[in-house]
C-alpha cells in the first residue's frame, strides 16, 4: 500500500492541507469575532443593510474576475507562462475590470438602486463600490501565490486581512460609532492592508525582468480558461448571496440580517474542503500526462472532506440556536432552524468542491458551468417559492435543494470523465481505512516516543 500511495506525494499533501487548516481556524476564529462585533453593534436591521450593501462589490468580483486566478494556477503549473507573465497579464487585465466595473456598478446604482435596496441610501451603495477593485486585485495575487505553491503566506494572508478588518471595525463601528459606514470602511482597510502585504511577498518569486514575450497571447488564453471557470463560480456565489438578497426583497432588512448570520456560520464549516481543493488543485493540474494518480487522489481526498464535513455539520445542528445566541444575540436565535436546513447543503457542497477542482485540472471546465448551472437555477427558484410561504427557513431549505442538485449531477459527470463508478467520491473503500489506521497509529507512536512513554 506504501508504494501505491507515495508517487501521489500524499503525505506532503496532506501537510499542507492541515497547515491550511489550522491557518483558517485562527481565521475562522477572527471571522466569527468579526461577525460577532457587527452583529452586536449593529443589530438586525443595521446588520442586514451591511450584509446587502456589499452584495453589490461582492457580486461584480464575481461577475468580473474572468477566472483569471483559477487560470493562473492551472497554465504555471502546467509550465506555460512564468509568474512574471503571469502577473503582469493580470495586472493589465485588473486595471480594464476595475474601470468597467465600477462604471457599470455606479450606472446600476443611481438607476436601480432604491428600487431593489428601499432600505438603504445610494450614497452608502456607491461608497461600498470602492471594495470592487481591491476585491479583485487581492484575489488575482492570491491565485499566483496558489499557483507557486507558496501556502505559508497564502494561508496567513486571510489572517491578515481579517485581522486587520476586525481592528478597524472596533475603532470605527465601536469607538467612533460610525455604524454601518464605519463596517464598510473597515472591510476595505483590512483588504487594503492584505493586499499590499500580498503584494510585497509576490515580488519574492518573481525575477523583475523588463519584457515579458507573448503577453497578449498568455492574456488571451487565460481568458479563454478563465471565463469558463468565472461563469462556474459566479453561479456558486450567486447560490449562496441570492438567498439574502431576496430575503432583503421578500421580507425585510431584519429578517436579512439574521439569515445573513446563519449563512456565515455555515460557511465556516467548508474550512477543510477549501482548505483541501487549494492544496489539491495544483497537484491535479500537474497530473496532466497521470490520468491513473489523478483517478485515485480524488476520491481519496472527496471521501474524508465529505465525512469531516458531516460530522462538523451534526455537531453544530446540535447547537445552532446557542450559536447563533451567543454570538450574535439573542435577537439572532430564531434564525437558528434556518442554520440547520443550510447544514445538508453545505456538506453536499464540500463534495462538489473536491470534483470541482478535478473538472479543473482536466481542464473540463464547462463541466462546473453545466453543474453550477444547475445549481443556480434550482436555488433561485425554490427560493421564490418558498420565502414568501417559509420565511428565512425556505431560503435556507432553497439553498440546500440546490447543492442536493448539483451533487447528483457532479458525480454522473465524474463517472463519465474519470471512468470511475460514480459512487467512488462518496464511499471509503477498504485501503483507505487501512491508510488512515496506518498513519493515525504512526502519529499516536510518534507522539508517545516524543513524550518518552516508547522508552
Amino acid at each position: 500500500m506504501e508504494k501505491s500511495i507515495r508517487p501521489l506525494g500524499l503525505y506532503e499533501l496532506a501537510a499542507n492541507i492541515v497547515k491550511m487548516m489550522v491557518a483558517r481556524v485562527g481565521w475562522f476564529g477572527l471571522g466569527l469575532a468579526l461577525a460577532a462585533l457587527l452583529g452586536h453593534s449593529l443589530g438586525p436591521d443595521r446588520f442586514g443593510v451591511f450584509s446587502l450593501t456589499l452584495f453589490i462589490p461582492t457580486f461584480l468580483n464575481a461577475l468580473l474576475n474572468l477566472g483569471v486566478a483559477p487560470a493562473n494556477v492551472y497554465f504555471i503549473n502546467r509550465g506555460d507562462v512564468t509568474v512574471d507573465g503571469a502577473l503582469k497579464a493580470s495586472l493589465r487585465i485588473w486595471s480594464g475590470i476595475s474601470l468597467l466595473g465600477l462604471l457599470v456598478g455606479g450606472i446600476f446604482v443611481l438607476m436601480y438602486g432604491e428600487l431593489l435596496f428601499p432600505d438603504i441610501s445610494i450614497q452608502v451603495l456607491l461608497a461600498g463600490l470602492v471594495l470592487f477593485p481591491l476585491l479583485l486585485l487581492n484575489a488575482f495575487v492570491l491565485g499566483i501565490l496558489q499557483a507557486v505553491g507558496d501556502f505559508p503566506w497564502f494561508n496567513r494572508l486571510p489572517l491578515i486581512n481579517t485581522a486587520a478588518t476586525l481592528v478597524f471595525a472596533v475603532v470605527g463601528v465601536v469607538v467612533l460609532d460610525l455604524s454601518v459606514v464605519g463596517a464598510l470602511i473597515a472591510y476595505a482597510a483590512g483588504t487594503l492592508t492584505s493586499l499590499l502585504v500580498s503584494l510585497a511577498i509576490l515580488r519574492r518569486h518573481t525575477t523583475g525582468s523588463g519584457r515579458v514575450s507573448n503577453l497578449g497571447n498568455y492574456a488571451a488564453s487565460c481568458l479563454k480558461y478563465g471565463w469558463k471557470a468565472n461563469l462556474a463560480a459566479l453561479f456558486g456565489f450567486l447560490n449562496l448571496r441570492s438567498g439574502i438578497l431576496l430575503v432583503g426583497f421578500f421580507l425585510d432588512t431584519a429578517a436579512a440580517g439574521g439569515y445573513a448570520a446563519a449563512v456565515v456560520i455555515a460557511e465556516r464549516l467548508w474550512i477543510l474542503s477549501q482548505s483541501a481543493s487549494t492544496v489539491v488543485f495544483p497537484k491535479l493540474a500537474a497530473l496532466k500526462e497521470d490520468t491513473e494518480a489523478r483517478n485515485r487522489l480524488t476520491p481519496l481526498v472527496s471521501h474524508w472532506v465529505f465525512l469531516t464535513t458531516f460530522l462538523l455539520a451534526s455537531i453544530a445542528a446540535l447547537f445552532s440556536r446557542p450559536l447563533l445566541s451567543v454570538m450574535f444575540g439573542e435577537e439572532f436565535a430564531d434564525a437558528g432552524v434556518a442554520l440547520m436546513c443550510l447544514l445538508p447543503g453545505v456538506v453536499m457542497g464540500s463534495l462538489t468542491r473536491v470534483l470541482a477542482n478535478d473538472f479543473a485540472a482536466r481542464g473540463r471546465i464547462e463541466l462546473n458551468v453545466l453543474r453550477s448551472g444547475v445549481l443556480v437555477v434550482v436555488n433561485v427558484v425554490a427560493n421564490c417559492l418558498l420565502i414568501p410561504v417559509l420565511g428565512v427557513v425556505g431560503a435556507a431549505m432553497a439553498f440546500s435543494l440546490g447543492y442536493f442538485a448539483m451533487t447528483a449531477v457532479s458525480l454522473y459527470l465524474y463517472a463519465e470523465v474519470s471512468g470511475n463508478e460514480w459512487w467512488t467520491p462518496l464511499m471509503p473503500n477498504h485501503s483507505d481505512y487501512v491508510l488512515a489506521y496506518r498513519r493515525a497509529r504512526s502519529f499516536v507512536v510518534s507522539c508517545s516516543r516524543m513524550a518518552g512513554w516508547g522508552r
